[in-house]
Order: structure tokens, then sequence, then C-alpha cells
């Protein structure tokens, strides 16, 4: 203390000082510090093992009084989290200081301030430590009343919008008007304690009131309700029941605060365990059943699972049909009195009102009849059911989900709502399965009934030729033309049998061609694909002649686009003798081809590619059954595209559901590197296209984002530490909260590098830059607390909707994850405050 020595209050900079001033003042290394006011110098002089200091002020009904230094000999000691602690303490302090204080005043103001000190210290432990708000409330009504001239008194809790969500009569007679009275609303405009000295009968909450005093409650830079006091006598309230009441709405504030944010924080936890329970069914379920089964089977099997799991009392399944605009219906719960009857989409959803759960709408009472299988006329209801339209991903309607929900609580709607969403993505896969599966069973059926007509009318001409033989040779060349139509049938039936086996795109096209060249006697496949409006060589099979470059053949006149437009086979059995407008096309020419097969490969409108088989030897005449036959032969092929597609997708989707499984188990280490690492890790892993990665949070003391990991670059610890200016594409992201995907980069606009962080760039990417990149910020509610960024160095346009979607719900969990840990080290700080009080 003798080293401090005594510092003058009359000093110029005093002014300047935490005492004046009443901010904190943190810094990590005093030392180092050039911008340290003068009159601090002396100690910081006196002191030169001190490296990193916490001062903050103590101060007593806006009064500067004091303050409290904090130093440590490391630098970095202290954080801005220990700001709220300290400043707890020098409150108490400060008090202590007063009381000493107090004591020097007469024995009736001293006995007044002193019981007005206790009842505080007494009602923040009691506060804190209230298990409920009830509790809580019991405790504010004991104390606010009994050491106050207040006879009674009125709290009101409000919504984020400012909007009264509660109200509670702290011995007041129940008030008419349940909004905020205009004394109300003044006080938490000027953010202060008013006092109403003399109330007229206009102005009276209720009859009996003569003055009152209104203490706004604040949390967190916020206004979350007003703490309204009643006296039935003019100019009750003092200058010390004034700061009494003051003490009292700050203890309540924090004490309700927290209360709320503990509630989020266990609204939150049950959420999440709700969708982990989703992910763990739809896996299990998803691995135990056969990709053979059918989808409608599927459908209604997973609807049944989720609904149990989520406690629905009923529930019903429609797939939309896009031709009819109509809602067919799949299935439902059992039993129900009224099976459910197909909607017009239209009607239905010009009834639906969003329940706040996204993607999830309430189906009001007024269209019951429309649905009378939701009535459950055994209890009162206040809504007919919840809606959940399934969509594909580019939103097409595929399907709606409805369920008669159990209630109609918070609690209920969180947990039905992440159950649903987290299924919604299976569903959407399983409705498009199912749409294909129908067109298949509709290509099959065709084939079937075409083969069933063929032999019909073949068994129907044999009879003839038996019975008319000797008077018509015409009609035995009609029966071998039935013949060769027959045994051209099972050949289409067979390829498309062998096409539906394949594991692969490749070994379809593979298959086909094989087939065509084998059961036809082709010399010459080749397989052309549709790829963004060109047509592109995709593979060639049998030997064409030296010297044929069929690429620039492609771009000239040939069947092939025609077949594309047509969306038919094009069959010529002798392109010399037969009349067709391809005798002179160049590709048949330079090919030598007598027999032509023109296949197109597609499902209904969406053709994807072509192939073409060619003979040097003519074949016999092809009929218009042959046309028909090979025409559903290749949307046969196209079926099983699209199955194999649907099946990559439904695999892929899977993966990324069991890596955010993994990274979400993964969440339950609060340390920061291993949290972001993860995060990094799960984002290269399921985002194939990206090559590196880091993530920068906001350093709040800098006003900067701070680089705090990077993984996939030559040298990603060169990166880790660099401070970047809220600036560019980069800082756009975290200043607006919105996803910035970048198809082509554009360095210095993209990326706020100042010389420094460049050259440590350039060391970790090995003098590489990124074409495109993908950014996403890091958020917890409305807060943005850092931005992850993903590149590609290689590919422009590298990243789709789908890598920014996964992406995003990685970043959601991350700031969730990092805003517990935020509320954690909250908690924890206020449980070592309290226990220093006690």
């Amino acid at each position: 203390v003798t080293r401090l020595g005594q510092l003058s209050v009359q000093d110029p900079s005093f002014a300047y000082t935490v005492t004046r001033t009443r901010r904190p003042f943190l810094s990590r290394d005093i030392q180092g510090a050039p911008r340290i006011a003068a009159w601090y110098r002396p100690l910081v002089e006196a002191l030169p093992e001190v490296r990193s200091v916490l001062v903050v002020p103590l101060s007593v009904r806006d009064r500067g009084v004091g303050e409290l230094l904090l130093g440590s000999p490391y630098p970095g000691a202290f954080q801005r989290s220990d700001v709220q602690l300290v400043a707890s303490v020098a409150g108490q302090l400060a008090l202590a200081i007063e009381q000493e204080r107090l004591l020097h005043q007469s024995d009736h103001a001293l006995a007044a301030r002193a019981e007005q000190m206790q009842a505080l210290l007494r009602l923040s432990r009691e506060l804190t430590l209230a298990p409920s708000l009830e509790r809580l409330l019991e405790h504010l009504r004991r104390e606010v009343v009994h050491l106050t001239a207040a006879d009674c008194a009125t709290l009101r809790l409000l919504t984020p919008e400012g909007e009264v969500a509660e109200q509670h009569q702290l011995l007041c007679a129940p008030e008419q008007d349940a909004g905020l009275s205009p004394r109300e609303r003044q006080a938490l405009e000027q953010g202060e304690a008013l006092v109403f000295a003399a109330l007229t009968e206009e102005e009276q909450p209720h009859p009996g009131v003569r003055s009152a005093l209104v203490v706004p409650l604040v949390y967190r830079h916020r206004p979350i309700g007003v703490l309204d006091l009643h006296a039935h006598t003019v100019q009750a309230f003092d200058e010390e029941q004034i700061r009494f009441a003051q003490g009292v709405g700050l203890q309540a504030a924090l004490a309700v605060g927290l209360h709320r944010e503990r509630e989020a924080q266990v609204r939150q936890m049950a959420q999440w365990q709700q969708r982990l329970a989703a992910i763990g069914l739809i896996r299990e379920f998803l691995a135990s059943h056969p990709v053979s089964e059918s989808p409608e089977a599927l459908l209604l099997e997973l609807t049944g699972l989720v609904m149990q799991g989520v406690g629905a009392s009923g529930w019903a399944l429609y797939a939309y049909d896009e031709t009819s605009g109509m809602l067919l219906p799949l299935g439902s719960s059992e039993p129900w009195e009224v099976r459910p009857e197909p909607l017009v989409w239209d009607r239905l959803a010009a009834h639906l009102e969003p329940v706040g759960a996204e993607g999830i709408y309430r189906l009001p009472p007024s269209f019951r009849a429309e649905v009378p299988w939701l009535e459950d006329t055994s209890q009162e209801q206040t809504a007919a059911g919840w809606v959940m339209p399934i969509r594909s991903a580019e939103k097409a309607l595929l399907g709606v989900v409805m369920v008669r929900p159990p209630d109609e609580t918070a609690e209920t709607l969180d947990a039905v709502g992440a159950s649903l969403s987290m299924t919604a993505p299976v569903w959407g896969l399983l409705f498009q399965w199912a749409q294909v599966h129908r067109a298949h069973q509709d290509a099959t059926r065709g084939l079937e009934e075409a083969l069933r007509q063929t032999e019909t009318a073949l068994q129907a001409a044999e009879a003839g030729v038996r019975r008319w033989l000797h008077k018509d040779l015409e009609q035995m060349v009609d029966t071998n033309a039935l013949a060769r139509s027959k045994e051209r049938l099972e050949v289409a039936l067979a390829i498309a049998t062998i096409v539906n086996r394949q594991p692969d795109r490749q070994a379809v096209f593979d298959a086909l061609g094989h087939e065509l060249l084998e059961r036809l006697a082709m010399e010459v496949v080749v397989v052309v694909e549709q790829v963004g409006g060109q047509l592109r060589l995709r593979q060639v099979y049998g030997t064409v002649p030296e010297g044929i470059r069929l690429e620039s053949l492609l771009g000239q006149r040939n069947p092939i686009p025609e077949a594309l437009r047509m969306q038919q086979a094009i069959l010529i059995g002798d392109l010399q003798h037969e009349a067709t407008p391809w005798q002179d096309a160049p590709l048949l020419r330079r090919l030598q081809a007598r027999a032509v097969l023109t296949l197109p490969i597609g499902i209904e409108e969406q053709p994807m590619a072509v192939a073409l088989a060619v003979s040097g030897n003519s074949l016999p005449p092809f009929s218009n059954e042959d046309v028909q036959a090979f025409t559903l032969l290749g949307r046969q092929v196209g079926i099983a595209l699209q199955n194999l597609r649907l099946l990559n997708e439904v695999t892929r989707r899977l993966e990324e559901v069991d890596l955010l499984l993994g990274f979400s188990r993964q969440l339950g280490e609060l340390d920061l590197e291993r949290l972001l690492n993860n995060l990094l890790e799960s984002a290269l892993a399921v985002i194939h296209r990206a090559h590196a990665g880091f993530v920068a949070l906001w350093d709040e003391q800098h006003r900067v984002l701070r680089l705090q990991a990077a993984q996939g670059y030559g040298s990603p610890e060169a990166l880790v530490g660099v401070a970047l200016p809220v600036e560019g594409l980069l800082g756009e992201a975290f200043r607006t909260g919105q996803v910035q995907r970048i198809d082509e980069v554009d360095f210095v606009r993209t990326y706020p590098f100042d010389q420094e962080a460049l050259l440590r760039y350039q060391q970790a990417t090995l003098n590489r830059l990124p074409v495109s990149a993908l950014m996403i910020p890091i958020a917890s509610g409305e807060q943005v607390l850092g931005v992850v960024v993903v590149e590609n160095f290689n590919t422009l346009a590298a990243f789709q909707e789908s890598d920014e979607n996964l992406l995003l719900a990685l970043a959601r969990q991350t700031g969730l994850m990092l805003e517990n840990a935020r509320l954690l080290e909250d908690a924890q700080t206020r449980a070592g405050q309290l226990q220093a009080l006690t």
C-alpha cells in the first residue's frame, strides 16, 4: 500500500477515471496500453509487475464513491464475463461503504436504511434461488409492500415486442384494463422510476389510489416489465422509498430475466432431444425396411411411428395430385367413424393459419365440415388439427400430413414441430419415390397389356390362318408380322427386366447397349445424353468405322433430336427402301446403316438420353406395335435411372442425417476449440466440394472478427488469430446475418485482409486463391456470434442450395452451443457471486 501513495481528486485527469465516469475499465496488458488516463499513470509505474487490470466503479444512487481495482501478473487474466461478477461485488461493497457512512446519520434514518439494505439482500437471495415464477412473485409481494409506503402493487411482464404478457396483482384489486397505462409507458420510454404524487380520479388504476410510483424492469438493456406501486395518500413516496423501490426493481428484473432464460434453455434442450429422438427413429426405420417394399406402405408405417412418438390422438396422410389439384388420402390412424375423403388443396390452403413452428399450420374449427374425421366428439376442442405440407427440394407440393394433437400448449407445439421438421425430408423422398413407383407400375401394366393384346391378336390370327390358309396368302404375311411383333415385344420385356437389375447408371447404359447388340443383331449402339439442352456423347458400343468423329456428326441432321422431341421410338427396317426423311442423314450414312432403331430414354416430359442402334443389314419392317413396345422400353429405362437417382439421394440424405447426428452428439463438449474444429470437420465431410474452411468469431473488445479455427489449408495454423474488420462480403454476412454464396470470388471485395492478414492467408493456402466460397453466419436467436466459411479453389459456382442448408444447420447447432456455454458460464458466475454474498 505504501508503494501506491495518494492520488488527488483535484487532478484535472480525475474527470476521466472510472469513479467519475462510472464505467468499468478492462485491459489485457496495462504495461503496453498507450491510451490510459494520466491519473492512473503513477499506479502503473508503482506496480510494474501488474500486467492485466480490471477496474469497476463503486456507485451508490448514481454517485461514484470510489473504485475497485484488480490486478494480475499475467496478461489476459480477466475476461469481459468477469466484469459483471466484479461489478456485483463492487455494488455490495459500495452498499457496505454507504452503510458505514449512514452510521453517522440519525438513529431513525439509520434503522430504516439498514432495514431496506437487509431487505434488498434478503430479496436478492430469495429471488435468485426461487425455483418458479410463483415463488418469485410470493417473495416480491411480501417485501415490496412491507417496506414501502405502498398499499398494493401491480406487476406486468412484457413480451419482446413490448406488449403485456402476464399481469400479477400484488394485493391490488383487479384492473379493468390489462394493458399498459400512460404512466407505465412513460416510465418504460424514459428508463427510470417515475413518481406521480397526486392522481386524479380519471388516472386512478382502481378506486382509492391517490399516488403511484412506477419502476421499469430492465434486463440486458431491454424492458421486460413494469412494477406499479399504489398508495391511498397523496405524496406517499419519499426519496428513500423511491431508491428502495428502484433496488427492488433491479433485483426483480434480474430474477425474472434469469427465470425466462432458464425456461428458454430448457425448452431448447427439449426440442433438440425430440429432434435427436426423431433422427434415431428414422435411422432405425430405414435400416430395418428394404427398398423393395411399397413406398406407400413405408409412408404409412413411418407416419404411424412418428405420430406415436409425439402422442398424436389422430393423423391422416394425403398425396397431392398435380393434375386435379386434389389431396388423395393414403391412410390414417384407426379407428375412424368417418373415413378421410379427397380434399381440394386450394380450399384447404385458404384456411391454414401458422402456429409458430416453421412449416406447421393450424386448421380452424370452421373447416371441420370439410374434414369431419378430425372432430373429437368426446371432448371440447379449440382446433380441428394441425397441417404440415410436404414439399420437394424445388418447393413443389408432394403431400400433406394432418395431425390431431393432444393439446395446443407451447410444449406440445415444440415437440410435434421438432419431430415433423426432422421427418419432412424423408417424407418428401418417399412421396417422390411413390410417384416414380406409380409411373413404373403404369409402364409395366402398359407393356403387359400390349403383350396380352398381341398374344390375343396372335392367337386370333393363328386360328384364322388355320381356317383361311388356302384362301389368302396375305393373311400368312400378317401372321409373320404378328409373330415378329411378339418376339420383339418379348425382347423389349427381357431388356427392361435386365436393365432394372443394374446397380448404377453406367451399368444401365452398358446393359442396354450390349442387349441391343446381341438381341436385335445390331452392329453399333450410340448412347447420347441431353445435358443443359445440349446433346453429349456418352458411350459407344460395337465397332465404329475408322475416321468417323461422332461428336461433330451429332450436331448435323439426324433422328436423335426428333426422337427426343416426340418422345417416341423411330424404327426403320430398311433405310434404302422405306419412305423416311433420314435416308440422307450424315450420321447414318457414315455409319453405313440399313436398319435404324432410335430409342428415347426418359419419363413423362423429362427426356434424359437417346440410344441409337444401327445395322449394316436390313431388318423386317417394324409395326406400330413395335414402335409402342420400344417406346415403353425407353420409358422403362428412364424409370430405372430415376429409381437409381432417388435411391442415391435417399442414401446421401441418410449419410447427411448420420453426420448431423454425430455432430450433435459431439456438441456435449463445451470446449471452444474442439467445438469449432468439430464444426469444420463435419462441414468439410458433408460438403464434398469444400476444400478448406475457417471460423471467425466476434471479438467484442477489439470490434473485429477473429479467426479461431481453420482446416484443409496447407498451413492452417497460420490463419488462427487473424483479425478481420467487419467489411467486404464476409463482414456483410456477419452484419446482416444473411448467407453469402459466392459463385466467383472477387478476392479484394470478399475478404477485408490488411497486409499482414493477407501474408498469413497466402502462407496458409500456399499462395492459392479461392474460386468460389460459401459464408454462413453463426447465430443464436437474433444475435450473430461469428461466420463459418468454406472455399473451393478449382470450380466456379461449386456450392449449391443443398450445401447451404447443410452448413446452415451445422452453424445453428454451433450457435446454440456457444450461447449455452455463455449461459452456463453466466449461471456459474451468478452462483459464485451469490455464494460470496451469503
